[in-house]
C-alpha cells in the first residue's frame, strides 16, 4: 500500500484430482453452497478487517452460476460483512451464460479470465493476435453494456510454448 497498489482477496476452489473449477457437479448443490459460504464468509470478514480494494464472490465456478437464489443470499451475507465492492471472475467461454450475467448484475464488476484463443495457427504473427482480439474486446463490451457493470480482465496470460495461442489456457501441452 505505501508503494501504491491496492490489496483484493480472491478464494479459489478447486477440484480434487486437478478437474477444472467450472466442471464440478455436486451431488447436492444446495450443501455445496452451505459449505461454500462457511469457506467464503469468514475471507469476506478478514477482507473487511485488512481494508481489501476488492473481494471476489467466486472464480470460474460455470457449473455454479445456475443457482441464482444461493448467490442472491450469498451475496447478500457477504455484504453484511464487506463493505467493499464485489467482483465474479468469469471464465472467456462463459461470458455468454445468461447465468452468469445474472450474477454479475449481483455484484460491482464482473471479471473475465482472458484466456481467449487469438490464432489458428501455431506460429500468428503479433499483428494476427491483435487483430485476433478484437472480437472479444467486442464481446466484452457488449457483457459490460449488457449487465451494467464494468468489465475487468481479471487473468490474462499465454504460456511460452509452440502453438499456445490456439489454446492459451493449455499449459500441459507438451509442445516446446
Amino acid at each position: 500500500r505505501e508503494l501504491g497498489m491496492d490489496v483484493s482477496l480472491k478464494p479459489h476452489v478447486d477440484v480434487l484430482g486437478g478437474a477444472y473449477r467450472g466442471f464440478m457437479e455436486p451431488g447436492d448443490p444446495d450443501e455445496w453452497f452451505r459449505s461454500y459460504r462457511e469457506f467464503m464468509i469468514p475471507l469476506a470478514e478478514m477482507a473487511q478487517r485488512t481494508s481489501c480494494r476488492v473481494f471476489w464472490v467466486g472464480t470460474e465456478l460455470d457449473s455454479m452460476t445456475p443457482w441464482p437464489n444461493h448467490w442472491a443470499e450469498l451475496i447478500e451475507e457477504i455484504r453484511r460483512v464487506y463493505d467493499g465492492p464485489l467482483i465474479y471472475g468469469a471464465n472467456w467461454t462463459d461470458l455468454d451464460n445468461e447465468a452468469t450475467l445474472a450474477l454479475a448484475r449481483r455484484v460491482d464488476y464482473l471479471g473475465v479470465d482472458a484466456y481467449f484463443p487469438v490464432s489458428d495457427s501455431p506460429d500468428p504473427t503479433v499483428t494476427d493476435m491483435v487483430v485476433a482480439w478484437q472480437p472479444w474486446l467486442r464481446a466484452m463490451e457488449e457483457v459490460s453494456s449488457v449487465t451494467g457493470r464494468p468489465l475487468l480482465i481479471t487473468e490474462l496470460g499465454c504460456p511460452s510454448r509452440q502453438g499456445a495461442p490456439t489454446a492459451p489456457w493449455d499449459y500441459e501441452n507438451g509442445h516446446p
